[in-house]
């Protein structure tokens, strides 16, 4: 079990530790009683993020109850950034290391606010979890978290590592999908960019500088022969907004956040410098053009230069103070330094510059600080970091006279790795919760027919308990959902029905509810559904006869009708060029066809004219099988106008699939021994879309003795 560090309480103020214990009482008398579900409390306080000697990340929580004392479950890790990836209102910790010569990245949720939960996985009975784990191509230099994709909620991940040749390589990592709350889950994610660049980059920070769409990212290469500080925006594939560099100076670290009163971001930039006269603090606005501006009164010269530097608003009133330390050659040790020169606040701002040898600084040990509401009064405490050591300044704007109030922390870290954030922002509160295997169906179906059953296996994920699943009403009618009301583990079977659709694209969101109980309750499903043409596809594609001269008997040739299972279909035969003019004293063949309120079939030409053919009663018909012969079921007699070498076209069902029967007889031709055309019109049910028309040609030819000649095409009147 990880034993939380306890302060030693260098000075202390009693009215306010008088006032801690009444707000604590307080709260105790006012928390919600009406639930039996357990919780830990939402804690505006933001927690201490560091990094130990061996490599495990440590949460350091000075307030609060339950305590957040997570510790990652394996070493290695070198450093770490806080961002929202799931965009749950709290931060997650991302961290990149190395161990046994692999490099990785993973991001952990050391307070887990909604979800499943492992019973193994609880530290100080709060649940956490490992998001996502992946390994590097090198050892990661930088890594950061903001909205570096301003079209998907919550942050995203940057890292930046060195290729063979020294120079960096930055990737940003976005989410590869989305929950059916529109956020995503930290778990999945894909390169949303990566630029290989001529500089080896040793630090970054980000921010909005320009206050345009996402996050921008400042770089810091501190150990070409040129350094440089640079600004790129993330929108424009990672275009250089500006930069400074220099080959006499050099660039040490930055800090981004809004320093001066309203307004954007600035970035501020330290460096090491070869006069003492040169200003080595350097605050920087970006103005209209994206050009990094700064005058003389944002230009400090310190002597010795800054090392490290961080941003806190240790008055609340939203703009930050800059915080540095810096080597000092005397035995005082490293000195902390304060300055705020642009605030609306700063008239009331102590001046801050002490030794922190009375905190065992006097080897310069002291060097990263950051600042953060670490005991959640609205106002940014600031904390310095050395290898056996953390110090915790806990009231910087209000010393106690004349003197820093300090918290100090005997704790081993890696001197680097640090950062303060809300992790238990929203808490959590630990109940049943479903699992849903899928957040999204897709399904195609022709006009006029339904689907197969979709599942959707729903379960309890989090409690071991069963709990009830309910449907929602309101879907439309071209989806049906069984069973609507059931118990957890569930499958849902969802079913498409696209008779009454035209063609065209539908969607709807299921909506899968549970009691109170049930923490993401409700949960939605996208069901969209696409309703394609119907098809009709007789095989063979030409039902050919040929006779000689000296046979007249009846020939049959059974024709497979394919195409959209269950669809209902009408036919007739027509003469060709009958065909093409529809026999209805117009021009310009068949323009559509349909079937009347009567079931009767209307084909229609060009110009508009119409013409009727009755058809035989289809309503009692039933799917047949392709592999029925004909004559084994009461057939369909279909008509046949005008050719009377056509005998009969009967189909077993009128049902797709099917067995379509043409019958012929040559006698009716005599000594006729040319090519004859006839046409056998399909069309389906209305359900199949207005217009929707096939064929199948039929096809005779008297011979006066057996000649095999291959066909080389076939007359299509319906053809474009």
């Amino acid at each position: 079990m990880s034993m939380q560090p306890v302060p030693k309480m260098r000075r202390t103020f009693v009215a306010a530790m008088l006032l801690a214990i009444l707000l604590s009482a307080l709260e105790g008398l006012v928390r919600d009683v009406g639930t039996a579900q357990a919780a830990t409390s939402a804690d505006p306080a933001q927690e201490i993020v560091y990094i130990d000697a061996n490599g495990v990340i440590r949460v350091l929580d000075t307030q609060g109850s339950p305590l957040v004392q997570w510790f990652s479950p394996t070493g290695g890790w070198q450093n770490l950034a806080l961002g929202d990836v799931n965009n749950d209102g709290d931060l997650e910790i991302i961290a990149v290391g190395e161990e046994n010569g692999v490099a990785k990245l993973a991001v952990f949720d050391p307070v887990i606010a909604s979800g499943a939960v492992d019973p193994n996985k609880k530290i100080n009975g709060i649940p956490w979890d490992t998001l996502y784990e992946t390994t590097l191509p090198a050892r990661a230099d930088i890594i950061l978290s903001d909205d570096f994709d301003a079209n998907i909620p919550g942050d995203e991940i940057l890292y930046s590592y060195r290729r063979s040749n020294g120079l960096s390589t930055v990737v940003v990592l976005n989410a590869s999908r989305l929950e059916s709350n529109g956020s995503p889950n930290g778990r999945n994610w894909k390169v949303h960019l990566s630029k290989d660049f001529d500089y080896p980059w040793s630090y970054g920070a980000s921010g909005n500088l320009d206050d345009v769409g996402s996050a921008d990212v400042v770089l810091v290469d501190d150990d070409s022969t040129e350094t440089r500080i640079d600004v790129y925006t993330v929108d424009n594939d990672f275009a250089r907004l500006d930069g400074k560099k220099t080959d006499s100076d050099t660039w040490r670290r930055a800090a981004v956040g809004q320093v001066m009163a309203g307004g954007r971001d600035e970035v501020v930039g330290v460096k090491s410098v070869d006069r003492a006269d040169k200003p080595s603090l350097i605050v920087y606005r970006m103005n209209s053009n994206k050009e990094l501006d700064s005058d003389s009164d944002d230009e400090f010269a310190f002597a010795p230069q800054p090392e490290e530097v961080c941003l806190a608003d240790i008055t609340g009133n939203g703009d930050k103070e800059i915080f540095f330390t810096r080597k000092h050659p005397s035995e005082d040790g490293r000195r902390f330094i304060m300055r705020d020169e642009w605030g609306d606040d700063r008239d009331r701002t102590p001046t801050i510059e002490l030794s922190l040898k009375e905190y065992g600084g006097g080897d310069n040990g002291y060097r990263v600080c950051k600042g953060g509401d670490v005991d959640g009064d609205g106002k940014d405490e600031v904390v310095v970091i050395r290898d056996n050591r953390l110090l915790l300044f806990t009231q910087p704007d209000t010393p106690v006279n004349n003197q820093q109030v300090v918290n100090v922390y005997d704790l081993s870290t890696n001197k680097d790795a640090l950062a303060i954030g809300d992790l238990d922002s929203r808490g959590f509160i630990e109940g049943p919760q479903f699992g849903v295997d899928k957040n999204r169906i897709e399904a195609a179906i022709a006009v006029g027919t339904t689907s197969g059953p979709y599942t959707i296996q729903v379960t309890n994920i989090s409690t071991s308990e069963s709990v009830q699943v309910i449907v929602g009403s309101g879907l439309p009618s071209w989806v049906q959902v069984t069973p609507t009301v059931t118990q957890t583990p569930a499958t849902l079977r969802v079913t498409f029905d696209a008779t009454n659709l035209d063609i065209g694209t539908y969607s709807t969101r299921l909506e899968i509810r549970g009691d109170s109980r049930v923490i993401n309750s409700p949960y939605y499903v996208d069901l969209v559904l696409t309703v394609e043409p119907a098809t009709l596809t007789p095989r063979p594609a030409v039902a050919s006869f040929i006779y000689t001269s000296t046979v007249d008997m009846d020939q049959s040739m059974d024709v497979s009708i394919n195409g959209t299972v269950g669809l209902k279909y009408k036919a007739a035969v027509l003469g060709v060029p009958e065909a093409a003019a529809a026999q209805i004293e117009a021009n310009g063949g068949i323009a559509a066809a349909r079937l009347n309120e009567n079931g009767d079939l209307v084909l229609t030409d060009g110009a508009g004219n119409s013409r009727v053919i009755p058809m035989p009663d289809t309503s009692q018909a039933v799917p047949g099988t392709q592999d029925v012969a004909a004559s084994a079921v009461e057939a369909v007699d279909w008509p046949v106008l005008d050719v009377p070498w056509v005998i009969s076209a009967t189909s077993t069902s009128a049902i797709v699939p099917d067995i379509l029967t043409v019958t012929v007889n040559p006698s009716s031709l005599g000594n006729d021994f040319d090519f004859h055309l006839a046409m056998v019109v399909l069309v389906p049910d209305t359900t199949a879309g207005v217009g929707t028309v096939f064929s199948l040609p039929v096809t005779i030819f008297r011979a006066p003795e057996r000649v095999y000649l291959p066909v080389v095409g076939v007359y299509d009147p319906f053809a474009p």
